[in-house]
């Protein structure tokens, strides 16, 4: 009989296989501007010599996932407000969001009726 522990992640859930059908329901990450496409970048943060385990400055480099619509990080993924604002994407007003155009429409009489 296999051992539990078999099943299991380190953390204790049970293994998962994840299948596109699955995918389907699964909540999309958006930016706060609307964006749903992302590349990666790098936050370095330096690390003072009063903590860091050499007894100097030390480099600590963040990978973050960054909008490619507007260039800036999502607010969801500032775990811990870890990233400085300026990193930080700027919510979309929702009255922005579903602007429509402006037209003018001109009604016509059809004389051939």
């Amino acid at each position: 009989m296999p051992d539990l522990k078999d099943f299991q992640t380190p953390g204790g859930r049970p293994k998962v296989n994840i299948t596109p059908d699955m995918m389907k329901g699964f909540k999309t990450l958006t930016c706060d501007c609307g964006g749903v496409l992302f590349q990666t970048g790098v936050v370095v943060k330096k690390i003072s010599p009063i903590v860091s385990p050499s007894g100097k400055e030390e480099l600590y480099p963040m990978e973050v996932l960054i909008c490619q619509d507007c260039g800036k990080v999502p607010n969801e993924l500032n775990v811990m407000g870890m990233l400085p604002e300026k990193a930080l994407a700027t919510p979309v007003p929702e009255s922005a969001k579903y602007e429509f155009p402006k037209t003018t429409l001109k009604v016509t009489k059809d004389e051939n009726k």
